[in-house]
Formats: structure tokens, C-alpha cells, sequence
């Protein structure tokens, strides 16, 4: 499977090309990013555009979000339905986040 095919695969659960991408890359990686890594891959400053990835993604159950002791949050990509739209096995990492949807 092609990243093109994998992001319209993501597209497919509502999200635009760009939070496909990211979202995509995430995946294919460790399954986590900082707030901070989707606005430099999205090339916008602090605010809007990460914050409505991430809650979308929560929302659709795709993601969850951890905080550390010193307030960095953490997102994670960890929905079996997400990684079987992208053809990736999941992890024993990505059993805790719902795969309902």
C-alpha cells in the first residue's frame, strides 16, 4: 500500500488531506506525536489546526492523549480500525485506545 492510498484511506474517516498525512506519518512510526510535530508538519503556528486534529481524533476514537508531569501532551494513534484502513497491524501498544469506531 502507497502513503497516497494509505492518507485516502484516512481521508475516508473525515479528515482533510494534510491531517491524513500527519496522521499517516504518525502511524507508520510509533503511533505518537507532540502538538508541536503537527503544526510544523501542517506549517501553521501554535492553535487551531493541530487542536481540531487531535480532537477529532479523540472524538472518533482514533487517538488518545496522555500528559506529563510538566504538561506536554502526548498524542497517540492506536485505533484498530485506523490501522487496518492504512494495511498496518496493530501493536500491543494500540489494544487500550476503543476500536469501536
Amino acid at each position: 500500500m502507497t502513503n497516497d492510498e494509505r492518507k485516502a484511506a484516512i481521508q475516508r474517516f473525515g479528515y482533510t488531506e494534510r491531517e491524513a498525512a500527519v496522521l499517516c506519518l504518525a502511524a507508520l512510526h510509533s503511533g505518537y506525536f507532540l502538538r508541536r510535530q503537527c503544526n510544523a508538519f501542517l506549517e501553521c503556528q501554535r492553535g487551531g489546526n493541530a487542536e481540531r486534529l487531535i480532537e477529532q481524533g479523540v472524538f472518533q476514537g482514533h487517538l488518545r492523549v496522555y500528559q506529563s508531569a510538566n504538561r506536554t501532551q502526548t498524542s497517540h494513534v492506536g485505533a484498530k480500525p485506523f490501522f487496518t484502513a492504512i494495511g498496518k497491524k496493530t501493536t500491543a501498544i494500540a489494544v487500550g485506545v476503543s476500536s469501536s469506531r
